[in-house]
């Protein structure tokens, strides 16, 4: 059986599961604005990535 872990003992397993769920949405909107719609390229680590379009062409 898998239980929740968290540093804050506080908390109830389910809020546990609800802040990962947050922590994940915001994960993935922000590979979103990297990748999509190449925000934060400022930062030297980006440096190396594939660079894409600034503006998708399916939103148009």
């Amino acid at each position: 059986m898998i239980r929740p872990a968290s540093a804050d003992l506080s908390l109830s397993g389910t809020e546990v599961i609800a802040a990962y769920g947050l922590r994940f949405k915001i994960e993935v909107t922000f590979r979103t604005l990297i990748h999509l719609l190449g925000v934060f390229a400022y930062r030297f680590w980006l440096k190396a990535m594939k660079t894409s379009p600034t503006w998708p062409a399916n939103l148009n």
